[in-house]
């Protein structure tokens, strides 16, 4: 844009000999005379330079400016931002969170001839070494299930939107996060309830441990996540300038 403005300067004159500084480098300069403006060699790129009259200049200049704009615009929109540890933690959460949902927790719903042999095979070893009885397709817990409905229809869209808001640092993604931890806190609550206070499930005490702490962290960093995520949008709202 710089040379372009220079071009217009120089068509604005009468396209004679001109005097310049040219800097040989290291900020070293000496004057040069130029005997015929009406031509300019132009950088075109990979070190080569083409000779262009002043119209032709500015042509190609308008094309070069636009094509560097549209590519910074999209580097921008593609570089991630640096990121708090806090925001690696929760897209570490919805990453990880997506596949274990589809493949797992969402087996209670699917008809048993669409899930493969070696994903049943999976889940009904999990049930025989943790007593879990949340996944033993054998107790209907319907309560349970509407949770898993929940997750398929409504959490695990979000869990590629989040994703994406946070690996970019979008802060728009701040508002959804608030609604996702507080709704999660909420069907995780009971579930870490029954596996606490129900003395009716045929558990040891080291087997409710297990379960506890495989169930816990779904509780515990969408609680952080409600919190943190309020406080950013807080500060936001009180930091807008009053009109």
């Amino acid at each position: 844009e710089r040379l372009g403005h220079q071009i217009n300067t120089v068509q604005h004159g009468d396209h004679g000999p001109l005097k310049t500084m040219v800097d040989l480098g290291s900020q070293f300069y000496v004057q040069a005379h130029i005997p015929d403006s009406a031509y300019i060699f132009v950088q075109v790129g990979f070190g080569f330079h083409v000779q262009f009259t002043l119209d032709e200049a500015q042509q190609f200049i308008g094309k070069k400016v636009q094509r560097l704009k549209i590519f910074i615009l999209f580097f921008n929109m593609m570089a991630p931002r640096p990121c708090r540890w806090l925001d690696f933690v929760f897209f570490t959460f919805f990453l990880t969170h997506i596949p274990i949902t589809l493949f797992f927790d969402l087996q209670a719903l699917y008809p048993t001839s669409w899930v493969p042999e070696k994903l049943l095979a999976i889940v009904a070893w999990y049930v025989d070494i943790t007593c879990d009885p949340f996944m033993d397709p054998l107790n209907d817990m319907y309560w349970f299930k509407s949770l898993a409905t929940l997750e398929g229809i409504f959490q695990l869209p979000f869990f590629f939107v989040a994703c994406y808001g946070l690996y970019y640092g979008k802060d728009w993604i701040r508002l959804p996060l608030i609604v996702y931890g507080a709704h999660v806190v909420t069907t995780v609550m009971p579930i870490v309830l029954e596996l606490t206070a129900n003395a009716s499930l045929a558990l040891t005490v080291a087997q409710r441990g297990v379960l506890l702490s495989i169930y816990s962290p779904y509780l515990i960093i969408p609680a952080v996540m409600l919190v943190d995520a309020y406080r950013q949008v807080s500060v936001q709202l009180f930091s807008m300038p009053e009109e």
